[in-house]
């Protein structure tokens, strides 16, 4: 396509990415039930059928939110993971664990709608990398002798997955619950499940530090 057929197929000048950010404005501060195409327009300064010219239809463009977002996770995990390449591997877990942990708190309704809203149409690709990035680090864990080594790492990874998972889902669904204590609870879980895998000899040795 060349310039002139761009400037008339999107006059905005509006990129996939400037529609996901707007997307996401929205559903920070208005939840799923309250989002539509026609809202999302109107942010945008644009009338809705430039969004179609991007995304099918609501569902594409909730998978495009979906996408981005953990991707940006992904990315998150894999520069910790850099930064942190001669830290203590089961440190580094911990710290992944929150990481995850904090960006499902912090974008609740995209987390919800990737995992607990969840239509047929909804793809998990994001979401099975993020889950392979925390694989590559309970891999080390177990090779570097911080976990035992009788474990097997798939089993081990969904396992703590499923701890995050778990406490992540139970402070998005009801926020009043745990209200005063969540940072104590999430720490528990994080620990508890840790502390369960690790080597004897080497428990003491971490500290359980962040």
């Amino acid at each position: 396509m060349n310039t002139i057929q761009q400037d008339l197929s999107n006059p905005t000048g509006m990129t996939q990415r400037s529609i996901l950010t707007a997307a996401q404005v929205i559903l920070q501060s208005d939840g799923w039930a309250k989002f539509s195409m026609r809202k999302l327009a109107k942010s945008l300064g644009c009338v809705p059928g430039t969004i179609y010219l991007y995304y099918r239809d609501k569902s594409d463009l909730l998978q495009g939110v979906v996408d981005s977002s953990f991707d940006r996770l992904d990315e998150t995990l894999s520069a910790l993971r850099s930064r942190h390449s001669d830290t203590s591997p089961v440190a580094l877990l911990r710290k992944g664990l929150y990481t995850y942990v904090d960006f499902g708190l912090r974008n609740s309704d995209v987390y919800q709608f990737a995992f607990l809203r969840c239509s047929d149409s909804i793809e998990q690709n994001q979401p099975r990398r993020v889950v392979q990035t925390i694989r590559s680090m309970v891999a080390r864990c177990i090779y570097e002798r911080g976990f035992r080594s009788d474990l097997d790492i798939d089993c081990t990874t969904h396992a703590l997955w499923a701890a995050a998972h778990g406490i992540t889902s139970l402070l998005i669904t009801q926020s009043n619950l745990l209200s005063e204590s969540r940072g104590q609870v999430i720490e528990h879980v994080i620990t508890v499940a840790l502390e369960s895998l690790q080597a004897r000899d080497t428990a003491k040795a971490v500290g359980m530090t962040a």
